[in-house]
Formats: C-alpha cells, sequence, structure tokens
C-alpha cells in the first residue's frame, strides 16, 4: 500500500473571544492486492489495483471552556481495477465507491 497525507489546520481569528478552527485533509491510498492464485480461482484479488481518495473538511468552535461544537464532512472514493482484463469490469463493478458523510458533534467535558 502507498499513502500520502497533506492537510491543512487554519486556527480563525476569535470571535467574541471563541476559537474556532476550519481543517482540510486529503488522504490518497493505493492498495495492491497480491496472490498466487489465478484470475479465474481468486477473481476478486489476483491483480487487484484500489485507488482510494478521500477528502474530510472539519470547523470546531469552543463555545465555552467545557463545551465544544464540531461540524464535519467526509468524501471517500474508490476506484477499483484489476490487471487481468477477464475481471476488469467485474471488479470495477463489485468495487468501486462513493460516500459522503456530513454530521455535526457536541462535546461536554466533564470534570469530578
Amino acid at each position: 500500500e502507498d499513502g500520502y497525507i497533506f492537510g491543512l489546520v487554519w486556527k480563525m481569528p476569535r470571535i467574541k473571544n471563541r476559537y474556532h478552527s476550519l481543517e482540510f485533509e486529503t488522504v490518497i491510498y493505493n492498495r495492491y492486492f497480491k496472490t498466487n492464485k489465478s484470475p479465474i480461482v481468486d477473481d476478486m484479488h489476483s491483480g487487484r489495483v484500489d485507488n482510494n481518495l478521500r477528502f474530510y473538511l472539519t470547523y470546531y468552535l469552543s463555545v465555552t471552556k467545557d463545551f465544544k461544537f464540531k461540524a464535519f464532512y467526509k468524501w471517500y472514493g474508490r476506484d477499483s481495477g484489476t490487471t487481468s482484463p477477464i475481471n476488469e469490469q467485474f471488479v470495477s463493478n463489485e468495487k468501486d465507491y462513493i460516500q459522503n458523510q456530513a454530521g455535526i458533534e457536541f462535546i461536554y467535558k466533564i470534570g469530578f
């Protein structure tokens, strides 16, 4: 597997004495499958290569010292292929995907 991660964090100017930041991250990785089996016996893994790409965008806001807010968006994509021409379309149909996620998170720190 080869992997690369690029990221950026922007600590934005405070608003009404509250800290907030914006984070962006890109992840690229390629996964290589190896097997001694032929493409006919192991049609899903023989010669398969997955090209993966991911993007993350996150916004953080400190509302108070103990209460924080987070909003995020995540995008995932995978393009699969194989070195075996007889399985190229099959592997692509079974393993390619795109996924989107979005959400919010509230974090409250409780001290004992």
